[in-house]
């Protein structure tokens, strides 16, 4: 039945889906739904969520997790487990670090006569006093973390879940020893990824922690080193990269390792600071369960400040440009404080 090709104004539209509610009912025509797929046994869903039940093979289709600074994608095979770590402030320096707004009120008035006359063009150019477009810093994922666990060769359903009102992501299966589950949330309160490995019941861990930097939209020019080390029965797997000069340093990640159980331990296999194919670290050998926490920080070079809670402070920019003939006074004050440190961001941030 089909509709004459014409204009769609509101009387044709409620007249069209009138048209398609009544063929809907018509007989002879059929609508295939697909079917909804059965929730495994092991799983209990969330009130709120989402829930697959295919592996997710390209990060595009991973599970999402973070806390407003920190974020993470969860996604892979249980025999292959891949998780990307972002932060809000990973951006590539591009030499805009110390650009600071431009001060064009003065012009103002000016450029509104040039357009009330007409002149858009003059407007245009006297508002924007000799700025041109200047583009912003790049957005790039840090690094992603691999779970290696190649014994993993039977799974049988698979469920990947992500709970909307606690940001935990769940990867889940079973195989003939019963369930295996993953967890992962990002904390706001410790500013850590938390990410647990619980194995079947009589059953132990044995997977490969490493990371790899040849990800798409990692910029070429970043260096990276990584160091594997265990210390006191924990293993510490540490990334760096180190931007080029353009007034940032870089960003850092280090993962801890943490295993109980009778028998448990991590083991150091190797690290490699050279390249950008990735590094292996940390193993996790006969673990039950795993639990990572992954830290991501700026890097703390030795030039860096540090604030009292010993976090880093940000290098000062540069004072901020005044319109012409502008004064700034300040109020007379007798505390005997020290003065605030120019620029922006502020020392405390």
């Amino acid at each position: 039945m089909p509709l004459p090709d014409l204009p769609l104004n509101r009387r044709r539209f409620l007249t069209t889906a009138a048209l398609a509610a009544g063929a809907a009912a018509l007989p002879g025509f059929v609508f295939a739904a697909r079917a909804a797929a059965a929730v495994p046994p092991q799983v209990t869903l969330p009130d709120r969520g989402i829930w697959d039940n295919a592996t997710a093979s390209a990060w595009t289709d991973g599970f999402l997790s973070g806390n407003g600074e920190y974020g993470a994608v969860y996604y892979g095979a249980p025999t292959l487990e891949k998780m990307i770590f972002n932060h809000h402030r990973f951006v590539l320096p591009n030499g805009s670090r110390s650009v600071m707004p431009p001060v064009i009120s003065p012009y103002l008035e000016t450029a509104r006569d040039q357009a009330l006359a007409g002149d858009y063009s003059g407007a245009s150019s006297t508002f924007a006093h000799g700025w041109s477009l200047r583009w912003t810093q790049t957005f790039h994922p840090g690094y992603e973390l691999q779970l290696t666990t190649s014994g993993m060769t039977t799974v049988n359903d698979f469920a990947r879940i992500t709970d909307f009102r606690t940001g935990e992501i769940t990867h889940t299966w079973t195989d003939r020893y019963g369930t295996w589950k993953r967890h992962v949330f990002v904390s706001r309160a410790d500013q850590v990824i938390v990410h647990e490995l619980l194995p079947a019941t009589g059953r132990t861990v044995d997977t490969t922690i490493s990371v790899n930097t040849a990800l798409a939209g990692v910029p070429t020019s970043v260096s990276f080193s990584a160091t594997a080390t265990v210390t006191s029965g924990d293993g510490y797997l540490n990334l760096r990269g180190t931007y080029p000069s353009g007034g940032a340093y870089g960003y850092e990640g280090v993962t801890r390792v943490v295993v109980s159980g009778s028998g448990s331990s991590v083991n150091r296999q190797w690290a490699d600071p050279g390249g950008r194919q990735g590094h292996q670290g940390a193993a996790a050998d006969q673990a039950r369960p795993v639990r990572d926490l992954h830290r991501l920080e700026q890097p703390a070079p030795a030039d860096r400040p540090r604030r009292a809670d010993g976090r880093l402070r940000h290098p000062p920019g540069p004072p901020r440009p005044q319109a012409p003939g502008h004064v700034r006074t300040a109020p007379a004050s007798t505390s005997t404080s020290p003065p605030p440190t120019a620029g922006w961001p502020p020392a405390s941030s």
